[in-house]
């Protein structure tokens, strides 16, 4: 889950993952002025961890978000779905 193996991944750390989906999803011709910490707190408030700015396994358990948190970060389409789910359904 770690860069740096330290046990907990900062909200820098998400930034720097989520940035290069954004380079990927304005190439798919959506909207540039999606803003990175914008997506990096809806994160964050998805997960609800301990500590603000960290995210560990234990809290990504509880919240039983890691799911949707990891495919955000992973993979612009599944961004995409994500980001239009209210509208797909």
């Amino acid at each position: 889950m770690s860069q740096k193996e330290q046990g907990f991944v900062t909200s820098a750390e998400i930034y720097t993952f989520f940035a290069e989906v954004h380079v990927m999803w304005v190439n798919m011709g959506e909207y540039a002025d999606l803003a990175i910490y914008d997506v990096v707190d809806e994160i964050l408030d998805m997960v609800k961890p301990k500590t603000v700015t960290l995210i560990t396994a234990e809290d990504l358990e509880v919240s039983g978000m890691s799911g949707i948190s990891f495919s955000m970060l992973a993979d612009v389409k599944l961004f995409h779905n994500y980001n239009y789910r209210e509208e797909e359904s």
